[in-house]
Protein backbone atom coordinates (compact mmCIF):
# COMPACT_ATOMS: atom_id res chain seq x y z
CA UNK A 1 0.00 0.00 0.00
CA UNK A 2 2.94 2.26 0.52
CA UNK A 3 3.98 2.31 -2.44
CA UNK A 4 0.88 2.25 -4.65
CA UNK A 5 -0.58 5.85 -2.16
CA UNK A 6 2.92 7.19 -3.65
CA UNK A 7 1.71 6.61 -7.06
CA UNK A 8 -1.97 7.50 -7.15
CA UNK A 9 -3.15 10.87 -7.46
CA UNK A 10 -7.04 11.43 -6.39
CA UNK A 11 -9.05 13.20 -9.57
CA UNK A 12 -12.54 14.80 -9.76
CA UNK A 13 -14.41 14.62 -12.79
CA UNK A 14 -17.15 16.82 -12.53
CA UNK A 15 -20.23 17.71 -14.92
CA UNK A 16 -18.06 20.00 -17.39
CA UNK A 17 -15.72 17.05 -18.13
CA UNK A 18 -18.68 15.46 -19.61
CA UNK A 19 -19.26 16.08 -23.46
CA UNK A 20 -21.94 14.54 -25.67
CA UNK A 21 -19.78 11.79 -27.64
CA UNK A 22 -20.52 9.89 -30.73
CA UNK A 23 -18.97 6.33 -29.08
CA UNK A 24 -19.81 4.65 -32.53
CA UNK A 25 -17.37 6.69 -33.83
CA UNK A 26 -13.51 6.71 -32.83
CA UNK A 27 -12.99 9.72 -34.00
CA UNK A 28 -15.20 11.58 -32.03
CA UNK A 29 -13.88 10.04 -29.27
CA UNK A 30 -10.23 10.83 -29.86
CA UNK A 31 -11.72 14.48 -30.12
CA UNK A 32 -12.67 14.72 -26.33
CA UNK A 33 -9.88 12.89 -24.75
CA UNK A 34 -7.09 14.94 -26.52
CA UNK A 35 -5.51 16.16 -23.22
CA UNK A 36 -5.76 13.58 -21.15
CA UNK A 37 -3.55 11.36 -19.23
CA UNK A 38 -6.32 8.95 -17.77
CA UNK A 39 -9.57 7.16 -18.01
CA UNK A 40 -11.99 5.29 -16.74
CA UNK A 41 -14.26 3.03 -18.36
CA UNK A 42 -17.02 0.16 -17.98
CA UNK A 43 -16.81 -3.21 -19.02
CA UNK A 44 -20.29 -2.89 -20.00
CA UNK A 45 -23.06 -0.35 -19.33
CA UNK A 46 -26.84 -0.25 -19.12
CA UNK A 47 -27.91 1.22 -22.62
CA UNK A 48 -30.93 3.19 -23.13
CA UNK A 49 -32.47 4.31 -26.51
CA UNK A 50 -32.80 7.85 -26.18
CA UNK A 51 -34.14 11.06 -28.77
CA UNK A 52 -31.01 12.25 -30.08
CA UNK A 53 -30.02 15.86 -29.29
CA UNK A 54 -30.17 18.36 -31.87
CA UNK A 55 -26.61 18.49 -32.61
CA UNK A 56 -26.55 14.17 -33.49
CA UNK A 57 -29.05 13.70 -35.18
CA UNK A 58 -30.12 14.36 -38.68
CA UNK A 59 -34.09 14.18 -37.79
CA UNK A 60 -36.56 15.18 -35.08
CA UNK A 61 -37.43 11.28 -34.64
CA UNK A 62 -33.97 9.83 -34.36
CA UNK A 63 -32.70 7.94 -31.38
CA UNK A 64 -29.63 7.72 -29.72
CA UNK A 65 -28.17 5.33 -26.83
CA UNK A 66 -27.41 6.52 -23.47
CA UNK A 67 -24.99 4.47 -21.77
CA UNK A 68 -24.79 4.44 -17.52
CA UNK A 69 -22.74 2.97 -15.25
CA UNK A 70 -24.85 1.36 -12.93
CA UNK A 71 -28.85 2.21 -13.90
CA UNK A 72 -30.32 4.18 -15.76
CA UNK A 73 -31.93 7.54 -14.77
CA UNK A 74 -35.53 6.89 -16.46
CA UNK A 75 -37.36 3.05 -16.21
CA UNK A 76 -37.74 2.42 -19.80
CA UNK A 77 -36.65 0.21 -22.46
CA UNK A 78 -32.87 -0.89 -21.96
CA UNK A 79 -30.98 -2.29 -24.43
CA UNK A 80 -28.90 -5.70 -23.88
CA UNK A 81 -26.62 -5.66 -26.96
CA UNK A 82 -23.46 -7.30 -27.13
CA UNK A 83 -21.62 -5.88 -30.24
CA UNK A 84 -22.85 -2.52 -29.32
CA UNK A 85 -21.46 -2.86 -25.64
CA UNK A 86 -17.97 -4.57 -27.60
CA UNK A 87 -18.05 -1.73 -29.80
CA UNK A 88 -18.08 0.86 -27.55
CA UNK A 89 -15.47 -0.71 -25.42
CA UNK A 90 -12.84 -0.94 -28.84
CA UNK A 91 -13.94 1.95 -30.17
CA UNK A 92 -13.27 3.48 -26.48
CA UNK A 93 -9.71 1.83 -26.42
CA UNK A 94 -8.39 2.50 -30.04
CA UNK A 95 -9.13 6.16 -28.83
CA UNK A 96 -7.11 5.53 -26.24
CA UNK A 97 -4.00 4.72 -27.85
CA UNK A 98 -4.37 7.47 -30.20
CA UNK A 99 -4.46 9.78 -27.48
CA UNK A 100 -1.39 8.55 -26.17
CA UNK A 101 -3.60 8.19 -22.98
CA UNK A 102 -1.14 6.73 -20.08
CA UNK A 103 -3.81 5.04 -17.85
CA UNK A 104 -6.92 3.34 -18.69
CA UNK A 105 -8.83 2.10 -15.67
CA UNK A 106 -11.27 -0.71 -16.51
CA UNK A 107 -14.25 -0.69 -13.94
CA UNK A 108 -16.16 -4.13 -14.03
CA UNK A 109 -19.64 -2.50 -14.22
CA UNK A 110 -23.23 -4.37 -12.77
CA UNK A 111 -24.18 -5.07 -16.11
CA UNK A 112 -21.11 -7.38 -16.81
CA UNK A 113 -22.53 -10.75 -17.88
CA UNK A 114 -20.93 -14.00 -17.87
CA UNK A 115 -21.20 -16.75 -20.03
CA UNK A 116 -22.41 -19.92 -19.73
CA UNK A 117 -18.90 -21.05 -18.61
CA UNK A 118 -18.20 -18.75 -16.04
CA UNK A 119 -16.01 -16.33 -18.78
CA UNK A 120 -17.05 -12.29 -18.97
CA UNK A 121 -17.98 -11.73 -22.45
CA UNK A 122 -16.58 -7.99 -22.92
Amino acid sequence: NKVLSQHFILAYAGEQHVKVTDMSSVNSIVSHLRGYSAVVIGTMYALEPRPAPSTYGKSPNDKTLEFYLDKPRKSGPELDDLDTHCKIFENTLEACERCNIQHVFVVETPYTTRTEDGENYG
